[in-house]
Formats: C-alpha cells, sequence, structure tokens
C-alpha cells in the first residue's frame, strides 16, 4: 500500500501542471455546488417561513341564537352585548381556552371579548376588544400587532387604564392620543391608534382584556366573561387539523372566522421545496459530470503510460488500486482547497447570514461529494484500460 502511494505522489509531482488543475477543478466545483446549495436552501427557508403563517390565524366563537344567550344577560341590552363580526355571541369558558392551548396542532391561543356598548345616547354603539397583553403569538394576526401602530405605543403588559383605538374610528370620532374617553363610567387613556387591515377580531376600541371584563355589568354577575378565542396555528399544514379540534372542543355549532389563503401557501410549499430539491439535483448532476470528464481525460491522457505498465506485467487489479490512489489524492486536496475557501466566505460580510448554514454543510459537500464524484468517475476513467490489451493501447496511443 505505501508503495502505490508512492508512486501516486510521484505521478502526481510528475505532471504538476496537470495536477495543479485537476485540484483546482475539483475545488471549484465542490465551492460551486455548496455555494449553490446552501443559497437554495435558505432562499427556500425564506420563502417558506413567509408562506408558513398565511392563514394559519381563526377567530373561533358560538353565535347566539338571535339576541337569547348574548344580550338578555347585561344591565342595558338594548346597548350592550357580546358580539362577533356583527352576530351576537354565547360566552365561552375560560376552560376551553386552556384546552385549544393544548391542542398539538396550536401555537397558541388567547381568550377574547368583543363588547358592544353606546357611550352616551348621542352615539352609535362601540365595539370594544379586550385581549390577552401577553398573547402576542396569538393576537398579533388575528386582532392588531405592534407594527401596524401609526401614532403612540401598544399595550403591554401592566398598562393600566389604557386603550388603544382604530384609526379610521378615532377619525371619525375626532380622537388622539392623551385623550381620555369615558367608558362605562371609567376614564381611560388613548396610548396609541392602531390601522389594523380586515382582520376577524377587529375592534373600535383595544384594551386589557381584564379590564374590559370589569366593565361588563350583567344581570348574574359571570367570572371572567370571553366570547371568543383568538387561535394561531402552528402553521398552513397544520390549519386543516387545527379546525378540526376547535370544532371537537369547542362546539359543531363554532363558527371559525379565518383565512382560505393557508391553502395557497400549502401549495405554494410544496412547490418551494420540490424547485430546491430540483436545483441541489441539477448541481450534483453537474458536479459528477465534471468530475468524470477530469477523471477519463487524466486518463486517455495517460493511454500510453498505462500500456507500458500493463506489458511490464502490472494486472488490471494493480491499475486500478493506483488509479483510485491518485483520484482519492486528487479530491481530497480539491477538497481542502474548497473547504478553505468556503470558510474565508463565510467569515465574509455579504455571506455572514449564510454563515451557519455554510459550515453545517462543508464537511457534507466538501469530502462526500468529491469522494463520491472520484469513486464514479474511477469507474467510467478505468473501463477502456481494463477492456484493452497492452498491445492495443501502444498501437492506438
Amino acid at each position: 500500500m505505501l508503495e502505490n502511494i508512492k508512486y501516486a505522489w510521484m505521478e502526481i509531482l510528475r505532471n504538476k501542471y496537470r495536477s495543479m488543475v485537476v485540484i483546482l477543478a475539483y475545488s471549484l466545483v465542490v465551492t460551486i455546488t455548496v455555494l449553490i446549495s446552501v443559497s437554495t436552501l435558505k432562499l427556500s427557508k425564506d420563502v417558506e417561513t413567509t408562506l408558513w403563517d398565511i392563514g394559519a390565524h381563526s377567530v373561533v366563537y358560538i353565535p347566539s341564537a338571535g339576541i337569547q344567550g348574548c344580550c338578555d344577560l347585561v344591565l342595558n341590552p338594548e346597548d350592550e352585548g357580546f358580539f362577533m363580526n356583527n352576530a351576537p355571541t354565547l360566552l365561552v369558558s375560560e376552560s376551553i381556552v386552556e384546552e385549544i392551548r393544548l391542542s398539538p396542532n396550536i401555537a397558541d391561543a388567547s381568550a377574547y371579548l368583543l363588547y358592544r356598548i353606546r357611550p352616551n345616547p348621542e352615539k352609535e354603539t362601540w365595539f370594544i376588544g379586550g385581549f390577552e397583553l401577553d398573547r402576542p403569538k396569538a393576537f398579533s394576526a388575528t386582532m392588531a400587532s405592534p407594527s401596524q401602530i401609526v401614532e403612540g405605543a401598544f399595550l403591554h403588559p401592566g398598562d393600566k387604564k389604557k386603550i388603544m383605538v382604530e384609526k379610521d374610528f378615532a377619525f371619525t370620532q375626532g380622537i388622539h392620543v392623551g385623550d381620555q374617553l369615558n367608558l362605562s363610567g371609567t376614564l381611560f387613556e388613548v396610548k396609541g391608534i392602531v390601522n389594523p387591515p380586515l382582520r376577524p377580531g377587529k375592534a373600535n376600541i383595544y384594551m386589557d382584556i381584564i379590564e374590559l371584563q370589569s366593565l361588563v355589568m350583567m344581570i348574574e354577575p359571570v367570572e371572567k366573561p370571553i366570547n371568543a378565542v383568538l387561535v394561531e396555528s402552528k402553521g398552513a399544514f397544520y390549519h386543516d387539523a387545527a379546525k378540526e379540534d376547535l370544532i371537537r372542543i369547542m362546539s359543531h355549532l363554532a363558527i371559525i372566522s379565518s383565512y382560505g389563503c393557508f391553502e395557497p401557501g400549502m401549495e405554494a410549499m410544496g412547490i418551494n421545496r420540490q424547485n430546491a430539491f430540483l436545483i441541489f439535483v441539477l448541481t450534483l448532476i453537474i458536479m459528477f459530470g465534471i468530475a468524470i470528464k477530469l477523471q477519463v481525460s487524466s486518463v486517455y491522457n495517460r493511454m500510453k503510460d498505462f500500456g507500458v505498465l500493463k506489458a511490464m506485467g502490472w494486472t488490471n487489479k494493480i491499475l486500478f488500486k493506483q488509479i483510485a490512489l491518485e483520484s482519492l489524492i486528487f479530491s481530497m486536496l480539491g477538497s481542502m482547497v474548497a473547504i478553505l475557501f468556503l470558510i474565508i466566505l463565510g467569515w465574509w460580510g455579504p455571506l455572514y447570514e449564510l454563515e451557519q448554514m455554510l459550515f453545517s454543510k462543508i464537511l457534507w459537500y466538501g469530502l462526500a461529494l468529491p469522494l463520491t464524484g472520484g469513486a464514479v468517475s474511477l469507474l467510467v476513467g478505468f473501463l477502456p484500460i481494463a477492456q484493452c490489451s497492452p498491445a492495443n493501447i501502444l498501437r492506438k496511443y
């Protein structure tokens, strides 16, 4: 074995220019393969990060049969009541919210109270949304999020007697940040103006659910009244299963106000994964093609030498072992050059965000691919030597 390694090195050093070209070609192929694969993987993940949450948001509630069960529970049913999507609703047990959170298909759930009041006889009714301030995962996509604040600030856990007002409502009512609003005899300061898009849990005014619950005046007091649940499923792929869980936990009468775009999101994710896999496969095919070309060219350039060696008594087995060692050395040296270059690129500014993904792939791609490509190309390149007699090789070359 040591003798074979010695001869392999002698051959590599004897043709320095050719050896350098082969090593650099291997390193270039590995570098390009890793960069394309990692870039494709990152792009695919970035796209899926966006698509994953599409349509994965819901508000679930149980409608009431007309006013019964909605407004007959409050002291002033003509002006007050529990509503969702302009329809009266029944109250929901707080334990249901906890049960929904335990679903393996749901990322988070938050209690929600959408309450209708009339601030004074001269004004129309207002809708107030009370939510759990410490559940941003559940309320951000179903009600409003901090990024949608246009003036002032978003509510935070611990805020007392603070509210947010929807932008169009604030404009029509002449409400500004810092104003005081009288809600059921209690003054609340406007902390922020928020402009959410069309959301299932949209309201005119937003506040801490505990403070809103304290404003609800009922004929028979109900501890912590809730009439809806804000739900964030684990992603588009889980959304159908999450909806089934909601119906099972809530009631077959429950209405799930959600987005229908999760299905196109799932389809787009499938296409995205197929494209990423296709790019990776095409890159591998090109890499193997180049490796085979390098090995075959190296063999054909030395066919006369191999003919002489076979005439001297070298068997196909010995020649195969010799060529395999040379191929191994070429691929390993090319791999080391590529790995060094990729590590330097990983430290470089524009590629810094690829660093973690890049380093996780370097050893796999940098070592396994050249060795595999070298093995495949070795088999292809050795066939002409194995099939020809020494006389035919010397006569032809």
